[in-house]
């Protein structure tokens, strides 16, 4: 609804500020269901493509062989099955994807009602409220006495941190959510089933032997060489351009809310766009001197050093257009994202020319950091492979625009 058809029903113009943005994928970018695949029973791959099986179809095409169709589903092989009996796998497919599912096991991600793959409007808010409070902290300037008190207790998190910084004096101790998150709403961006595709990851965790890749597992341990790693697997939003289109969702700030907290300070959409990129630029810098730092043991992660320096230049790109009145940001969000992207890194973020904050946390929450076995929190980041199963790729990266 126009803002001019509220006041010519009402009689009162509208105190809901909404614009319309796109988002598109500027890695691969996993929101999980919380729900996995397993290979051979709900899928099978073939030639560098996933198929997804329509299990109710084989059910009933094969409802008089029970016996061995169960025997089929326990030993998670029912290509075979069905092969074995004359008939083609790809007669029971209902959706086939791009990519090689490595490991034995595929991540799903959200959807909506439709089957759609969704990035819902809570995982974009709660990134740009990281942003928020990495910003306000930063302009704060709180003395470092003060954040000691503020992350003091058992559970050490950034509640009492929020409650100083994303509400007002008036509304503090009032329910959790009336502060500056109540002020903003956003909508799910939804895209298209075929724009999910096939991506395979791996841990890299700096140890005392240098940087190497993860294996999970009882027992298990790291190690120099690729081929050991554990492959995870994700039905993950593609970045290929060609492929994927920007998606629409719609952002508001509501005035009234805005006015009940007693927000007297500048918020709109230019200042979201500024936090979001201030916060991806630091973050970008952080990482920059992980993965550089990494070479020396693991030279293959030169692309994904590369992959930052790229990065950097995009968010540079969007300071500099933000500034000019075209607003937008580059963002980070969904599985991979890591603990820096979360309210837990703002120290890093607020104080790049020390580490005093960071020095407070560790004493608040020493049995977090204790570990890391001495290492600087955190040590392991996610990294996405190419056809090759060579590093290719960063993680959970977006773009995002506001209409004209």
């Amino acid at each position: 609804m126009q803002l001019s058809e509220i006041k010519q029903i009402t009689g009162n113009e509208s105190k809901i500020d909404k614009r319309t943005f796109t988002v598109v994928p500027y890695s691969p970018v996993f929101v999980g269901s919380g729900m996995s695949m397993r290979k051979g029973l709900d899928f099978y791959c073939s030639k560098g493509q996933t198929h997804l099986f329509d299990l109710q179809k084989i059910y009933y095409t094969y409802i008089k062989d029970l016996d061995n169709l169960e025997q089929a589903i326990l030993n998670g092989s029912l290509d075979q099955f069905i092969n074995g009996k004359g008939d083609n796998p790809l007669n029971f497919v209902k959706q086939t994807v791009t990519g090689d599912v490595l490991g034995q096991e595929l991540m799903q991600p959200v959807r909506d009602g439709f089957g759609h793959p969704i990035l819902p409007g809570s995982s974009l808010k709660g990134s740009i409220r990281t942003a928020l409070f990495a910003e306000l902290f930063k302009d704060k300037k709180m003395k470092v006495s003060d954040y000691e008190k503020a992350i003091k207790g058992r559970k050490v998190n950034g509640n009492e941190l929020e409650r100083i910084l994303l509400s007002t004096s008036m509304n503090r101790g009032k329910a959790p959510n009336y502060d500056l998150g109540r002020v903003l709403r956003i909508s799910d961006a939804t895209f298209k089933p075929e724009d999910l595709e096939v991506f395979n990851s791996v841990v890299i965790n700096q140890t005392n032997r240098g940087y190497q890749y993860k294996v999970m597992g009882r027992g298990a341990s790291n190690s120099q060489h690729l081929s050991d790693a554990t492959f995870i697997s994700t039905l993950a939003l593609s970045f290929d351009a060609d492929l994927v289109k920007p998606a629409e969702f719609s952002m508001s700030i509501d005035n009234m809310a805005k006015k009940a907290i007693d927000w007297k300070n500048t918020f709109d959409f230019r200042y979201v766009a500024n936090a979001c990129n201030n916060l991806s630029k630091r973050l970008i810098e952080y990482e920059l001197a992980y993965f550089s730092e990494a070479l020396a043991d693991l030279p293959v992660l030169e692309i994904i050093k590369e992959e930052y320096s790229l990065l950097t230049e995009d968010v540079e790109q969007c300071i500099e257009d933000t500034e000019k009145g075209k607003t937008c940001w580059m963002m980070r969000t969904g599985w991979g994202s890591g603990w820096l992207s979360m309210t837990g890194g703002h120290g890093f973020l607020s104080d790049p020319d020390g580490n005093e904050y960071i020095t407070s946390l560790k004493k608040a929450a020493h049995f977090l950091f204790k570990r890391t076995k001495g290492f600087e929190y955190p040590k392991t980041r996610k990294v996405v492979l190419d056809i090759a199963k060579k590093p290719a790729s960063i993680m959970g990266w977006l773009l995002i625009e506001q209409k004209s």
